[in-house]
């Protein structure tokens, strides 16, 4: 069951790493770049409920990782602390595991 068709996909005014995306007209949500290119969004594409459950989540999983990225940019922080720190923004836990598991690749 479709939710609705992406009809634009436009800078933020603001921060130009990041996307507004529009379904049938109307604003549905901010995404960043790297979102965008890991959903493969475009105008014209159909989102139903699984593929919007999965954008959201996406978007969760770099909100976490930019979070993540700024705590280690002012020093170094062992997986616990930052885990913890993590969870003191209130982040879900499985964006969180995911987060970590990409920085320490």
């Amino acid at each position: 069951m479709p939710i609705g068709t992406i009809t634009a996909l436009r800078a933020q005014a603001h921060d130009s790493q990041r996307v507004n995306v529009f379904l049938d007209g109307e604003f549905a949500i901010g995404v960043s770049l790297n979102t965008l290119v890991r959903e493969g969004l475009a105008v014209g594409q159909q989102l139903d409920e699984a593929g919007w459950a999965r954008l959201e989540a996406t978007e969760q999983v770099d909100k976490t990782l930019q979070a993540a990225m700024r705590l280690i940019d002012s020093r170094p922080r062992s997986v616990a602390e930052l885990r913890q720190r993590l969870r003191r923004k209130e982040f879900p836990d499985t964006a969180i595991d995911q987060a970590v598991a990409r920085l320490s690749d």
